[in-house]
């Protein structure tokens, strides 16, 4: 009988840790169209977006980075930029002994 129960209670307990996924495997990929490249500075991490033109509107983006250091999250919003022209940039700004990172980023479209 324990071992029935020890059993439920694994199998609950590692559907639980499937279920909960990190907000890192949001998306690591960059959108169709888009490419994507990380930056590494003393303190942080930025990531700059660049998108080709669209065939249809919206004809501006933006990048938004999800950003984690400690135990602390945020998002950091990048600047508008028309498609085709330069990159959007989004930058994680921490300290020297807490480091930001971009734990993971999604482009807005307006």
């Amino acid at each position: 009988m324990r071992r029935r129960i020890t059993g439920v209670a694994v199998g609950f307990l590692s559907l639980l840790f499937l279920i909960t996924t990190p907000a890192s495997a949001e998306q690591r990929l960059p959108p169709l169209g888009c490419s994507a490249n990380h930056s590494y500075f003393i303190g942080g991490q930025g990531i700059a977006v660049y998108c080709a033109y669209p065939m249809y509107p919206p004809y501006s983006y933006r990048v938004v980075a999800h950003c984690a250091a400690g135990g602390w999250h945020w998002s950091q919003p990048g600047a508008w930029v028309p498609y085709g022209f330069g990159p959007s940039y989004a930058k994680c700004d921490g300290e020297l002994l807490t480091p930001a990172e971009v734990s993971s980023y999604h482009v807005e479209e307006r």
